[in-house]
């Protein structure tokens, strides 16, 4: 597993000052960079790739470093080349019936304005708490020292705006289930968390905020049930359901899904968390091999699911994608294609009225070799108005309509972000916590906020 997030922007903001010595910083990055080399496609879970050894590292990130000093870098990806200093026009929207064309490259990360102060941010204003989800070693430093990502550790842990450390984080259920914790979901009223592990196959849990209650959802089928999501009530849940063609497997230390053979199909499924009853959202169905409906998220007036399709074909990164809604009472689905975006993690306001998402969202693509840099964006739910916000990824909606998110913003340190609405007034949530994205501690990659009650 490579973290190509914090590496790119470290070498970004190198570049953009030009200097003729590379700092230590960019020389960790050229070291940590040149350790890895990519792999296939995961899915849901960012990838692990195969170390070179200390002696090939250090020659090889001492040529790279001679080359950057002298007239800059020269990135290496396999299908691609560097995404460093990338402009195109920003994406444009329009309504169609079926999943979008191939897109265009990505815009690069829009500027935002600068908070007034190095010193601002929104540790003091935040009441509430973060659920984090993370991957690799543990928070706390207590599986140091190894050279190991680890990336195959599925946890969730609580963050205190206030302070942003591994000191005063929790981890939520700890070593509970033993497949771990990704694509998680939190009750409206704060009250309850679902989630998915990666067991073989996929199953969904369901447990109180305090920890108790915990227990399985998902009954035995041929099928893995991922990315659950509460409706506004927090009596049902929507879900994507994959049948016959993909188990999880690990491969050199790699989790993934992984094709089998015969046939296969994937749908949304809304589960009534009383009866167990399950209804297939019939209009949602289509095949596992590629296009699965992915992260859904319930509109706040529980008639409507947003969620995504991804269509990979037969190279490294995607090829189109597409937001769909699906009328929960009539099954009747649109589709919002967003030209030159590839979306994902979408999430809905708290009005209603918006649609948040990433182009090039990291839960299922963050550690993809050459991928375009990620925004946090928004649109109309007809499909109108889209605005890039920030750049950066992992959004969701705050109760009071800020946008809580990993920015994307060359050294920023790691940190989780918070912006208004309309993307102004960026700051850290807390600017001197702890580093999110690093070996040692793991690495986070999607926010969820609880409002104090």
């Amino acid at each position: 597993m490579t973290d190509d997030r914090s590496l790119e922007r470290a070498a970004r903001s190198w570049l953009e000052t030009g200097p003729t010595e590379a700092p230590d910083h960019a020389v960790d990055a050229a070291l940590l960079r040149i350790q890895t080399t990519p792999q296939e496609r995961d899915w849901h879970v960012p990838r692990r790739a195969r170390p070179m050894t200390m002696t090939a590292r250090l020659l090889a990130a001492a040529i790279a470093i001679a080359i950057v000093a002298v007239g800059g870098v020269i990135i290496f990806r396999p299908g691609g080349g560097s995404n460093v200093g990338t402009s195109t026009p920003h994406p444009t929207v329009t309504i169609v019936p079926s999943i979008a064309p191939s897109i265009a490259p990505a815009s690069a990360a829009p500027s935002s304005t600068a908070p007034s102060s190095p010193l601002e941010d929104y540790s003091a204003t935040l009441k509430g708490t973060i659920l984090m989800e993370h991957l690799g070693n543990a928070l706390d430093l207590s599986e140091m020292p190894t050279t190991d990502y680890n990336a195959d550790r599925r946890r969730l842990y609580f963050m205190d705006p206030a302070t942003m450390t591994s000191a005063t984080a929790r981890e939520f259920l700890r070593g509970q289930p033993t497949s771990g914790k990704l694509n998680a979901d939190v009750s409206q009223d704060g009250k309850q968390v679902v989630f998915m592990d990666t067991a073989d196959p996929a199953v969904i849990w369901l447990a109180n905020l305090d920890g108790t209650g915990l227990h399985k959802l998902s009954t035995a089928c041929n099928c893995s049930e991922l990315d659950p999501a509460f409706d506004p009530t927090g009596t049902k849940i929507v879900f994507v359901h994959l049948e016959g063609a993909w188990r999880w497997s690990t491969s050199g230390a790699q989790l993934r899904l992984e094709t089998r053979p015969g046939p296969s199909t994937s749908w949304l499924g809304i589960r009534d968390l009383a009866t167990g009853k399950v209804t297939r959202l019939d209009q949602t169905v289509g095949p596992s091999k590629d296009a699965v409906p992915e992260q859904p998220s319930w509109s706040p007036d529980g008639k409507k699911i947003v969620f995504n399709r991804t269509t990979w074909g037969t190279g490294d990164l995607p090829v189109r994608g597409v937001l769909q809604i699906v009328n929960v009472a009539t099954g009747k689905v649109t589709s919002l294609s967003l030209t030159s975006t590839m979306p994902g993690d979408a999430d809905w306001s708290p009005d209603g009225s918006r649609i948040l998402f990433t182009n090039y969202p990291w839960s299922s693509m963050g550690s993809i070799g050459g991928l375009p840099n990620p925004d946090v964006t928004s649109i109309l739910a007809d499909g109108s108005d889209l605005k890039v916000l920030a750049g950066g990824a992992g959004a969701s909606w705050m109760a009071d309509g800020q946008i809580l998110f990993q920015s994307g913003r060359p050294g920023d340190g790691g940190y989780f972000w918070a912006m208004k609405a309309d993307g102004s007034d960026p700051r850290p949530v807390k600017r001197d916590g702890m580093s999110l994205t690093d070996l040692p501690q793991g690495f986070a990659y999607i926010p969820h906020w609880i409002a104090a009650p």
